[in-house]
């Protein structure tokens, strides 16, 4: 499979090309990889979804960037999300992270985690030092603002505000479930 494109580039448009390239670096990633992705493209968007079975691990990584036209300006929106599938996380691995905002309030109202920290504006919320260690030493939230990051009993779960760009920056991503597990 691949990431296509949904209609060619006749006017030669800037924004396809940013799309075409936002896909094909994460097709290139995948095909890496061994992982099976499709997805498709065009000026206004474009959207894609990577899976890979790891060892016992079901590993999800779904992109989509988007131009949407409001009051006669461009916005746009993206996001990306990497899931990993994986039963029986030791509770000593057990992670949350998100920006610093009103809602950060309930964030441990569970009591799962033993500790809490901030780091370059993000709540955290860990029970081993180890494992905040090495999520900080993997500089994903230098990637990409991370909306959330969570590791718990059902496996892992980032979501970012950026698509990276380049091929170095989404094997950071794919890849970074390795570092923490």
């Amino acid at each position: 499979m691949a990431v296509s494109p949904i209609v060619p580039n006749h006017d030669d448009s800037p924004w396809y090309k940013i799309m075409e390239s936002k896909g094909k670096v994460w097709e290139k990633v995948a095909n890496e990889a061994g992982a099976e992705i499709r997805g498709s493209y065009n000026a206004n968007i474009v959207e894609f979804e990577m899976t890979q079975q790891v060892n016992s691990y079901q590993l999800r990584v779904y992109g989509k960037r988007e131009l949407t036209t409001v009051n006669n300006s461009g916005i746009f929106s993206e996001v990306l999300r990497l899931q990993l599938k994986a039963n029986g996380i030791e509770q000593e691995k057990f992670l949350k992270a998100g920006g610093g905002s009103f809602l950060n309030l309930f964030f441990n109202l569970s009591g799962k985690y033993k500790h809490k920290a901030s780091v370059d504006g993000y709540k955290i919320k860990y029970n081993s030092a180890s494992t905040l260690e090495k999520v900080i030493k993997t500089k994903i939230f230098e990637v990409s603002r991370v909306n959330r990051l969570t590791v718990d009993a059902e496996g892992l779960s980032l979501e970012m505000q950026a698509i990276p760009m380049d091929v170095r920056g989404a094997r950071r991503v794919r890849d970074f479930w390795q570092i923490i597990l």
